[in-house]
Formats: structure tokens, sequence, C-alpha cells
């Protein structure tokens, strides 16, 4: 991730007001924004919206960085078939809260 440590800006909310001062002075930023002109920028590669539970690739290369390889998918495929093959909903074990 050596785009997001030299030159980054993290900020959990991005008033508009800062977003021209953050692109002309940063390689990089991650920062939270309600406001959808924030979204609407062209220099924004990646953009997770949390009230519609997506994410937005808008540079092919970055999709490809964090796309599964066929060995992700056959491993995630063996965790999820062993927790099948192993769950019981009858061991209330599992789902008791801690005292």
């Amino acid at each position: 991730m050596p785009n997001l440590a030299q030159d980054a800006f993290f900020q959990p909310y991005l008033p508009l007001q800062q977003l021209d001062l953050i692109k002309s002075h940063t390689r990089s930023f991650l920062c939270g924004s309600t406001n959808a002109i924030v979204r609407q920028q062209k220099e924004i590669e990646l953009l997770v919206d949390v009230e519609s539970c997506s994410i937005e690739f808008r540079d092919p290369k970055i999709e490809r960085a964090v796309a599964l390889t066929p060995a992700d998918r056959k491993w995630i495929d063996e965790v999820v078939k062993d927790v099948n093959d192993t769950w019981d909903p009858e061991d209330t074990f599992m789902r008791r809260s801690p005292p």
C-alpha cells in the first residue's frame, strides 16, 4: 500500500470546502463524505458506498489488484465447506452469549 503511505491524507469526514486543497496537495486520500459532489469526482479511483453496501472500482488496475486468485477462491471454498459440514444448528454453545 505504498500509495497510502507517503503524502497521503486520511480523514473520517471530508468537507466539500477541502476537496480542491486535498486533490492538489496529496498523492492519495482516504476520506468519508455524504456529499454527492464528492462522489462525482473523476479523480476518485475507488468508491465505497456504505449506504448501498457497494464498492465501485473506477480504476481497472485497482480492481485487478484486489481480485481473488484461483488459489484464494479455492481456500475460501474449503473454509465454507468445512463450516457447512461441521455446523450443528442444535449446538447452543456456539450461540451462547458470554456471561
